[in-house]
């Protein structure tokens, strides 16, 4: 084989190995066409750290992305197995980009840090908290967590102007109860006396509450007419966003690629925060990124 030849077939087979890296890199993106939005924040690729034993100090690096940019942000929980109950203590420091604690948090919709937590298994258990800060670069929550279940931590925040949103896991010691089904996909949810909708469309998901047969009055919640987090059910992707001006909550998702998602609402409501949940099956992603639920 001449040397042009030889030279020819390394450069293709780089070529073909560059190739698949990048599909591979496009694969693992949530959400084929991340909206720019106010507030877009996702998580994506997530690495694992340390002791996977009981007790340990496992963690998890985050990724967020807004407007096509990101900062790591690792999280390394105090202890991996929790107790359960109905005031459970959750523990835990950040750590930035370089590896040193973080220590500047942004005022980030009326809070320093968000703390979502969701069950793995079914993916119903679901709690937006705002956890107390408890040293330069420590927080601490307490939430109410189930026996012998699995959650998922995303702590969701900004930094110099960048946000970011960190993840890890943490399970509780006990017997778990039997393990109800995913939802099946649904359009509508009943929460607390309200009746919410949810409507996709062209890469937007619009929510209208109503209760005994007329609208709701919604009222501010962080400084919003609501949040919507979205998970994916097979991987754990995550993306939260804030409403467009208007009067009813109008989120801007992007086309979602084709699987399972769960939509998390908040909403506030006779100075009280309610969550609607719906699961949504995405079909295809055609031009607009229709999302088709059941």
């Amino acid at each position: 084989m001449s040397t042009a030849t030889r030279v020819l077939a390394a450069l293709a087979g780089l070529a073909v190995v560059f190739g698949a890296a990048w599909w591979v890199g496009r694969s693992l993106d949530p959400f084929v066409t991340a909206a720019e939005t106010h507030g877009h924040a996702r998580a994506t690729d997530t690495a694992q750290h340390g002791d996977e034993g009981h007790g340990g100090s496992g963690q998890q690096a985050g990724e967020h992305a807004a407007g096509g940019t990101g900062s790591a942000v690792t999280l390394a929980v105090g202890g991996r197995e929790l107790e359960p109950g109905p005031d459970a203590v959750v523990a835990f420091s950040l750590r930035g980009p370089d590896g040193a604690p973080l220590t500047t948090y942004d005022v980030k919709h009326e809070k320093r840090l968000h703390l979502v937590l969701l069950d793995t298994r079914t993916l119903v258990d679901y709690q937006h908290v705002h956890p107390q800060r408890t040293g330069p670069s420590s927080w601490s929550a307490r939430v109410p967590l189930t026996p012998g279940t699995t959650y998922k931590l995303f702590a969701d925040g900004s930094t110099g102007g960048t946000g970011f949103v960190a993840t890890a896991e943490v399970f509780t010691s006990g017997h778990h109860p039997p393990s109800p089904q995913l939802p099946a996909p649904a359009r509508h949810a009943s929460v607390e006396g309200y009746d919410v909708a949810l409507a996709t469309e062209d890469g937007a998901a619009r929510l209208s509450v109503t209760r005994d047969g007329g609208p709701a009055a919604l009222q501010p919640y962080l400084g919003a007419l609501g949040h919507l987090v979205i998970v994916r059910v097979d991987d754990l992707a995550y993306l939260h966003v804030h409403p467009e001006s208007g009067e009813a909550p109008t989120f801007r998702v992007g086309d979602l690629v084709p699987g399972r998602y769960r939509y998390f609402f908040d909403f506030r409501a006779d100075g009280r925060v309610h969550t609607a949940a719906f699961t949504v099956a995405v079909t295809s992603t055609g031009e607009g990124g229709h999302e088709h639920g059941h």
